[in-house]
């Protein structure tokens, strides 16, 4: 559930723990700043 969110937080998919870190550092922004984006539940 946890990475599910933070994949869609990314626009992306299926991305593991580390994938999800490499692809946060590849669009520019922190992990606080992914945490704090709120969810889009559409």
């Amino acid at each position: 559930m946890w990475n599910e969110a933070l994949n869609k937080r990314l626009g992306i998919e299926d991305l593991d723990l580390y994938g999800i870190l490499v692809e946060n550092e590849r669009q520019g922004i922190t992990f606080d700043q992914l945490l704090t984006i709120p969810e889009q539940d559409d």
